[in-house]
């Protein structure tokens, strides 16, 4: 087998194939758990007979109907771009990555969708003891493959969706291309709690999202590569000299990451503060940690600002003192006044 062969063969392997299995392994270990179903316990009203946060404001409008949107409408912004930037040679190499991201959704969309329609997936909700009036799947003893097997959520994939984002660092040549997976996971996994809460969904669930997002980024990578849409490489030689250089996008997916985690405490807060189940004594120090990640947050927000502000100054001032250059040298050089004499 040559090098180069072995080489794919081993990120197929260690890229793709373990961590899917992997998923895979805990999602049906889960399902079929007590776990999955205890899990949705606490967030379960008896004497209502209902979840209370399922058309909670923060949780089922802005998380769920509001997040739904949010990815729509971002996919529409990413297809329009990339039709629009394709035949610009300016633009073409960001076109592309804009429809690189948006097949990523796309698709891991569809099949998750499709997925849930063959399972027959029955929502958490409509099951007995949970104010339904369904079996708990597998609960009758007549467990079905899909039943074994779980299916993931549509939701939480729209979210894990944008672990994509590491082929855009890989193709840029980042040196942080897994940072550039944080905020899908972030945003995924905020989601999947969102759903959790509202009785929607069942921890099983999210690792198979996980699964059908990764698999899917992976396989549009290697496909937009041998069509030459997006040029990335796993496996990219160590510089002789190592060349410190700004990436552009660090402070951005910093921002967001530390943005998604303020926003899941305060979607933590929400969730404690409607059902009362918090702990005598921890809400104190829930808060502070609130207040923390708040103003970390805003901190963060400001100072990568300010720093980009400074940048911006002294590249215009770089761009003067250039300009200005080969005027002083132009006077220098040009014609003396002439001396008084003869």
């Amino acid at each position: 087998m040559s090098p180069d062969r072995s080489r794919r063969l081993e990120w197929w392997l260690t890229r793709v194939g373990l961590p899917a299995v992997g998923l895979a392994l805990i999602a049906i270990l889960i399902g079929r758990s007590a776990y999955d179903r205890a899990s949705l316990e606490p967030f379960y009203d008896a004497e209502a007979g209902a979840f209370p946060l399922r058309r909670d404001g923060l949780f089922g409008g802005v998380l769920h109907h509001g997040g739904r949107s949010v990815v729509v409408g971002c996919t529409a912004v990413l297809v329009l771009g990339a039709a629009l930037g394709w035949r610009n040679p300016r633009w073409s190499s960001r076109a592309r990555r804009f429809a690189y991201l948006a097949a990523c959704l796309l698709v891991t969309v569809a099949i998750t969708g499709a997925w849930k329609k063959l399972a027959d997936q029955t929502t958490p909700w409509d099951t007995l003891g949970f104010g339904g009036t369904k079996a708990w799947p597998g609960s009758d003893g007549r467990a079905s493959l899909w039943d074994v097997v779980g299916s993931p959520g549509a939701h939480a994939s729209s979210g894990f969706a944008w672990v994509s984002l590491y082929f855009v660092g890989a193709s840029l040549r980042s040196r942080h291309r897994w940072l550039w997976a944080a905020p899908g996971l972030l945003l995924g996994l905020l989601f999947a709690f969102a759903q959790h809460a509202r009785g929607a969904h069942q921890p099983s669930h999210e690792p198979w999202s996980i699964a059908v997002a990764w698999i899917v980024a992976g396989v549009l990578a290697v496909l937009f590569r041998r069509l030459g849409w997006l040029t990335w490489s796993e496996f990219d030689a160590p510089p002789v000299q190592p060349v410190v250089t700004r990436e552009r996008a660090l402070p951005w997916l910093v921002g967001a990451s530390v943005a998604l985690c303020g926003l899941a405490f305060l979607a933590a807060d929400q969730c404690t503060e409607v059902l009362g189940s918090q702990p005598a004594g921890l809400r104190t120090p829930f808060e502070y940690v609130v207040v923390l990640i708040t103003a970390a947050g805003l901190g963060i927000t400001a100072g990568l600002l300010t720093d980009k502000l400074q940048s911006l100054r002294e590249r215009e001032a770089s761009r003067r003192g250039a300009a200005r250059a080969p005027l002083a040298g132009s006077e220098s050089d040009g014609c003396r006044r002439p001396t008084r004499g003869a």
